[in-house]
């Protein structure tokens, strides 16, 4: 993750106007995340699911 911190920066993104930061994360966990989308207000929001054991207890 630190490797894109550098990338990440230097996206111009001000408030209000972050779509080059959104784009440039969903370009980095598309193959990692089990969906994702964007809400009314820009959020960015990821889903990944995880696998359920039986008999955990």
């Amino acid at each position: 993750m630190l490797k894109y911190l550098k990338e990440l920066t230097e996206i111009k993104g001000p408030s209000g106007n972050e779509d080059g930061v959104r784009e440039f994360i969903m370009s980095k966990i598309k193959d990692k995340v089990d969906e994702f989308f964007v809400d009314r207000m820009g959020n960015l929001i990821a889903l990944k699911s995880i696998p359920v054991r039986k008999n955990r207890f």
